[in-house]
């Protein structure tokens, strides 16, 4: 009897001289997750790390992605590598850098620092254009703070610019790695996982927003074609879970 491992061998009638063939037969195995709503019932079920708070007010936001990260620092040794790909005014890699500054932490942030390189489109709509994110004094003065704190180094550019020049001399194995992508853009995001698919270890962990309806055509789609492509679905391992997908952090097991 032939099993989903079996080959089919036969002659193919087709090719002159009946060349014999060989077919793989494949189990009918789904490769990527067939809407937001399938990911969140996995993680649900994943046995993953999960913190929940509200979402109503920016304190609130702070406070439930505070304990998101605790969780996943929890999860990593030191020496320690952060990586976090859309800074804006750098608020996120302020809290980043409180919760790290105990640790043998180093801390990148990537990003233009004068806004998307085109629109974001949510549902078929500019939810935010190229002028959205451009930066006030009071931002620049804020980013100045975070710069100069210890183990912080900005990188200005769009992805695409700088982060290629950066890997070709980056030593993956040296540290963990905390790869935080949170670049609203489909391109940026899809961008930032195949470009570091050769540099990410089983141990590293990846962050990203997947939830709710702006990050369908972004993030949350980028992620799934990458998981798509890279046939890696079955390798995916969930480890912390906020708020059903609004932040997922986790790793790849044999990238």
């Amino acid at each position: 009897m032939e099993t989903k491992n079996d080959f089919r061998i036969g002659w193919d009638p087709r090719i002159p001289g009946r060349k014999k063939t060989y077919r793989r037969i494949l189990p009918n195995v789904q490769l990527h997750w067939s809407s937001q709503a399938e990911l969140q019932t996995e993680l649900r079920k994943s046995g993953c790390i999960r913190v929940d708070g509200e979402l109503n007010s920016a304190t609130a936001k702070r406070d439930l992605k505070k304990r998101f990260f605790e969780s996943v620092f929890s999860l990593t040794g030191d020496p320690l590598d952060y990586f976090e790909f859309g800074v804006y005014r750098g608020e996120s890699l302020s809290l980043v850098a409180d919760l790290l500054n105990e640790r043998d932490a180093r801390l990148y942030g990537f990003d233009s620092f004068k806004g998307y390189p085109e629109a974001w489109q949510v549902d078929g709509r500019v939810h935010r254009g190229r002028e959205d994110y451009l930066l006030t004094d009071e931002d620049r003065a804020y980013l100045a703070k975070q710069k100069s704190r210890r183990g912080v180094k900005l990188i200005a550019g769009y992805f695409q610019n700088t982060l290629p020049d950066f890997l070709a001399s980056y030593d993956p194995n040296a540290r963990r790695k905390v790869i935080y992508i949170n670049s609203d853009l489909y391109s940026s995001a899809l961008f930032l996982l195949t470009a570091w698919h050769p540099y990410v270890r089983p141990s590293d962990i990846i962050v990203m927003m997947l939830g709710g309806p702006s990050r369908k055509e972004g993030e949350y789609k980028a992620f799934n074609d990458y998981i798509h492509a890279y046939m890696l679905k079955e390798k995916v391992k969930f480890l912390v879970n906020a708020n059903d997908a609004w932040h997922v952090a986790f790793n790849i097991f044999g990238s």
